[in-house]
């Protein structure tokens, strides 16, 4: 017998494909169908109060097609920090941080100034359990090419056999943005980009991870785009700075699914 849990619409069309993604958790299952959440902690899907039996798919009067099927045992659930508290010392792998004026700051302008949010424990990789969408504002009010601020991802923890690995995005004042891994310490430069910032403004940069794909986003723009970078499994996020006093806000990880071409 078919029982109904749950009904929404969403924005499908006729014959153009679409993707959907099922998390199924103790605390009750969602699905997100182009990005958008359309269902959220549905009860009852569980009955055993954990996720059992198999995966597969499913058509009802409809000469339904499938592609690009996934499968993992992870679970994501999307977060947002608010700086209204200070950080937490477990947090901070280098440099002085605070939370002064509801903004997450570096006030030490040290060679390498590090904070691993966490996020909650979830992770941004290809273990994730699902691809993520990492956004944040950052301010760099210094002036020249080496004050960096920017974004790390994939940060691998102590108890990784890869401890203190990790992805950067890093922003030059100087309109310069580069993508970086550190492995062992030794900083590999990836891919260079440019962006168009006015100095000492606020700016929002998005990290996408589609699979082992990164794409970066500066105020809405594409400046690296479906970049492989396989080297590191899922990890957490955080900040780094270079040399400079940055300043974050509105932190977020949320789901990111890429819609399919026609």
């Amino acid at each position: 017998m078919t029982r109904t849990l749950a009904t929404a619409s969403y924005d499908g069309r006729r014959n153009f494909p679409f993707n959907v993604t099922l998390e199924n958790s103790p605390t009750g299952m969602a699905v997100v169908a182009d990005g958008q959440r359309i269902f959220e902690n549905v009860d009852g899907v569980n009955p055993e109060q954990f996720p059992q039996g198999g995966v597969g798919l499913i058509t009802h009067w409809a000469p339904g097609r499938f592609d690009d099927v996934r499968f993992d045992h992870g679970i994501f659930q999307p977060c947002s920090i608010k700086f209204d508290t200070p950080p937490q010392p477990s947090w901070i792998v280098s440099g002085t941080w605070n939370t002064n004026g509801g903004t997450l700051n570096d006030a030490s302008a040290g060679q390498t100034d590090i904070i691993d949010l966490h996020c909650f424990g979830n992770s941004v990789g290809d273990d994730a359990g699902t691809n993520a969408s990492y956004k944040a504002k950052l301010f760099n009010g210094y002036a020249n090419s080496g004050n960096l601020v920017g974004l790390i991802f994939n940060y691998q923890d102590s108890n990784s056999f890869y401890a203190g690995d990790y992805f950067e995005m890093v922003f030059s004042p100087t309109g310069i943005a580069q993508l970086n891994k550190v492995i062992q310490g030794t900083r590999y430069p990836v891919v260079t980009g440019s962006y168009s910032v006015p100095r000492a403004t606020w700016f929002d940069v998005e990290v996408l991870r589609s699979g082992i794909d990164t794409s970066v986003r500066v105020n809405g723009t594409f400046i690296i785009g479906h970049l492989p970078m396989g080297d590191l499994r899922g990890g957490s996020i955080g900040m780094i700075t270079h040399f400079a006093k940055g300043h974050y806000d509105d932190v977020s990880l949320t789901d990111f699914v890429e819609a399919p071409s026609q």
